[in-house]
Order: C-alpha cells, then structure tokens, then sequence
C-alpha cells in the first residue's frame, strides 16, 4: 500500500519549509491524503493517460523475484535498471506515513491522486514514453544482438570463399583482403557490444549509421545488382538505419 502525492505538493512543501520560522527538528513522512494498492495506481495512471481498462493479473512470487534478479545482472552490466532485488522489497514494503503532520508542518493540502492528475492531463509524449519505455530497451537490444551476430556468422559461419568474391567484386581483393574482411567482422561484434552495454549510445549509433553508409556505398559502386535481391541484401540496411537512429532519439532520460 502506498499513500501517493504530487510532485507539484510535495515541491510546495518543501519550499515552505526551508523558509524562516518553518518548522525543523522534526522527522516528516511526505505522503498524500488516501491509501491506495500499487494495482490502483497503476490502473489510475493508464486511466490518466487515455488507454482502456486493461486486466489485471496476479504475478507468481517467485517468477517476480526472478524478474529482480535478472534485473540485477542487466543493472550490473549497464548501471541502469528499474526491476531490481531490492525495488522489490521496497515494493512489498508499501510506503506508509504520517501524511497529517507533514501537510500541517509544510503548510500545504496534498491533493488526491485523482485531482492531482485531472489537473494535469496528459499529453502525447506522456503516451508516447508510456508505450515505448518497453519498446526502448528491446529495440536497442535487438539491434546489438543482430550487429554482433552479423560479424560472427560471417566470420565463422559463411564460406570464406563467398566472402572473398563479394570483396574481388568491389575492388577490395588481392592481399588487403584478409585485413577488410577480419576488421569489418570484427567492427560488427564491437559496436554490438558496445550498443548491447548502452556505452554512448549516440556516438555507437553515429558509428553504426557511417559504417551503414560506407557498406551501401562500396556495394552500390561494385555490385548495383544486390539492390535487386530478393533477400535484401542492400534494402534491408535502409530500415536498420531508420531504427539506429530511434534508438539514438529515445536512449537518452533527460
């Protein structure tokens, strides 16, 4: 159970309670005037957003606490996370207090939730965040994955012969080869990676899309015809690139 309040309120308080002749000395529980279940919140806020009624089921413990430990390990690799272990012990604690004394001491009426959000009614971007903060990470995620996995199967799993003769065919042949070949396989696997741990996504995601450029270049001057593979060879990068740069829009939280 959480007693929620709004930030416009709880900013009010404390800006009155720094002024002179506030009230000090004293342990205040900022909390709002009513009682409510996360599932409350949750549907109240989608409400305020303009989505349906959605239903709402109930999570095994122990699948939710694996969901923090994996949570642990993603925050681990890239210093970020929401879903922790230890989110969710502050979940299943609730956040209770004494809302009264902090609202007479602060000289402020925090609202109900309802009143705070009629307020303030939401916006596209506040539907836009809602719906693409899941999206955020998978698309980020699948993009690195499919970078690295472009450089192994390459290096590892397609014949080098067929390697050799698309490299002959743009005039990359003789024995630089074996440099552009091994390079650009491994350029791949590390810009993946890098995107994978989001390390400077932009200045990973300006790589991507200056390598993307140079790929399309080299092969449109040497081999015009894959534009007309039925596999995409040259075509399917122009979506690759329009996601790369989502991604490089939408990674940054402030």
């Amino acid at each position: 159970m959480f007693q929620p309040i709004a930030m416009a309120d709880l900013a009010q308080g404390v800006a009155n309670l720094v002024k002179p002749g506030a009230s000090s000395k004293c342990v205040l529980d900022a909390a709002g005037p009513e009682t409510k279940s996360l599932r409350e919140i949750v549907l109240a806020l989608r409400g305020w957003l303009g989505f349906p009624r959605a239903p709402v089921f109930p999570v095994p413990t122990g699948l939710i606490a694996l969901g923090g430990k994996l949570g642990d390990i993603a925050r681990w690799f890239t210093g970020r996370g929401t879903v922790t272990t230890t989110s969710i012990k502050q979940m299943a604690a609730g956040a209770l207090g004494d809302g009264a004394t902090f609202a007479k001491a602060a000289g402020v009426m925090p609202r109900k939730m309802a009143e705070a959000l009629s307020a303030m009614p939401s916006q596209t971007a506040d539907r836009w965040h809602a719906r693409a903060w899941f999206a955020r990470p998978l698309l980020r995620i699948t993009i690195a994955l499919y970078w690295m996995a472009t450089g192994l199967i390459t290096a590892f799993a397609t014949p080098r012969a067929q390697s050799d003769a698309l490299l002959q065919s743009v005039g990359l042949g003789g024995p630089a080869a074996p440099y552009v070949f091994w390079i650009g396989c491994a350029a791949d696997v590390v810009v993946g990676g890098l995107l994978l741990l989001r390390w400077r996504v932009r200045l990973v995601g300006a790589t991507m899309l200056a390598m993307c450029v140079g790929y399309l270049g080299i092969l449109t001057y040497g081999r015009p015809d894959l534009w007309a593979d039925p596999l995409g060879s040259l075509t399917k990068v122009l979506p690759i690139m329009a996601a790369i740069a989502l991604t490089m829009a939408i990674e940054d939280d402030r």
